[in-house]
């Protein structure tokens, strides 16, 4: 069994991926909250997903080893708060890790890659949410050089912690 980054296949994704990037996400929330692994995705889920997928300047990326998909995430081109683009801006989301392969290194992994991705797409910045209870993801996202630009959002699962990077031309560290 592949238990290294360096093990990994990087690829972009796309819309008929979203089943995967939707049932590593949901297997990673299920198990940061102790709830049970699901063995699929919820259906209607993957389909928002694929529509989010589907708009113009999404990114998704996806790591694979020789057993199947182990992390992804994607992004979507960043709207302002009154629903306008804000140019040169990125939104990540889904950031997940399949449960058996944490601590391997794979969320800092698909991150940087998902961050060279959306700066060779011409994005100069990109912003996330997180729950701000979720001490291991907000510790990766700062070991990661993300800056924290506020804490307090709404969400239903709780307030939200804000981060936005500059992106720069060449090799993500």
């Amino acid at each position: 069994m592949a238990n290294m980054a360096s093990d990994l296949r990087f690829r972009r994704a796309g819309t008929g991926d979203a089943d995967v990037l939707q049932l590593l996400w949901e297997r990673a929330n299920a198990r940061r909250r102790g709830t049970a692994i699901p063995d699929f995705p919820d259906p209607q889920a993957v389909e928002e997903l694929r529509d989010r997928l589907g708009l113009a300047g999404a990114v998704a990326v996806l790591a694979e080893d020789v057993e199947g998909p182990v992390a992804s995430c994607f992004a979507t081109p960043l709207v302002g708060p009154g629903g306008e683009p804000v140019h040169g801006g990125a939104h990540l989301s889904g950031v997940a890790v399949a449960p058996g392969r944490w601590g391997q290194g794979l969320g800092d992994a698909i991150v940087a890659f998902a961050e060279q991705v959306l700066c060779d797409e011409g994005f100069g910045f990109v912003q996330l949410h997180v729950l701000q209870t979720n001490d291991r993801a907000r510790t990766l996202y700062e070991r990661r050089g993300w800056n924290l630009s506020r804490e307090g959002d709404l969400h239903p699962e709780g307030s939200q912690a804000v981060y936005e990077k500059q992106l720069t031309q060449g090799p993500i560290q």
